[in-house]
């Protein structure tokens, strides 16, 4: 993407020396159509799944308080009741509950509201209202639905995905079969026009490659570094 953005940079401020070539005007055009293209994918993509991981983190965080809250009364309820089971229950870390998977989450929620549920009267003294043990049963219901919400999102993402793939490359197919065969005459006509089209194609990989060399070395100096003091 970076490669293809500043060809079609480069097609842009050069519109008016390259249009005499038919060719070259095509491919401009079609790269800034394909180029509009990905884009506006990646910004649908991007705010449905930003929108989506929103409403469930919130609904995930809303029933987590509200299964330690309903679970720290019926625990305070079993140990003055020597209702052992309902003890085993209800006896969970605040961090155990924090780490379930998301289906997990939902049946000890379930879990723990049904079994709270014939007791709200009782459980008021723990401070836990009728309308906590309520909001449990709600708040299930609203994070189970959002689940199957969030899988839609990332089946979304996915063929989003391979859209700008398919794209991509098509876009790649342009400046490689069609766009550096046509630049090509300008390397003796215009050779400064010419540098300045390969400077377009080629930045991105040697970025990238001098990137991932970086990223090696650093890597690399952290391993040693980790040795050294290992041996120490």
């Amino acid at each position: 993407m970076a490669m293809l953005e500043g060809v079609a940079a480069f097609l842009d401020s050069h519109e008016s020396e390259l249009n005499g070539n038919p060719v070259i005007a095509g491919v401009a055009r079609k790269l800034a159509l394909n180029l509009k293209h990905i884009r506006k994918l990646k910004h649908v993509q991007d705010r449905k799944t930003k929108v989506a991981s929103q409403a469930k983190d919130e609904l995930k965080t809303a029933l987590i308080e509200d299964i330690l809250k309903v679970g720290a009364a019926l625990r305070a309820y079993a140990t003055e009741s020597r209702h052992f089971e309902l003890l085993a229950l209800a006896t969970f870390s605040d961090s155990k509950i924090k780490r379930m998977r998301h289906n997990d989450l939902a049946g000890k929620a379930k879990t723990i509201y049904e079994t709270a549920a014939p007791l709200a009267g009782q459980l008021m003294i723990y401070l836990v209202e009728p309308e906590d043990v309520s909001r449990l049963e709600t708040n299930v219901a609203a994070y189970l639905h959002a689940l199957p919400g969030r899988r839609t999102i990332q089946i979304q993402t996915k063929q989003a995905t391979a859209k700008i793939n398919v794209t991509v490359n098509k876009s790649l197919q342009l400046v490689k079969e069609k766009l550096d065969v046509h630049m090509r005459p300008h390397k003796a006509a215009n050779a400064g026009l010419h540098r300045e089209y390969m400077n377009a194609r080629i930045i991105a990989s040697k970025v990238m490659k001098q990137e991932g060399r970086q990223t090696a070395k650093t890597k690399a100096t952290e391993m040693r570094g980790s040795e050294v003091w290992s041996v120490d």
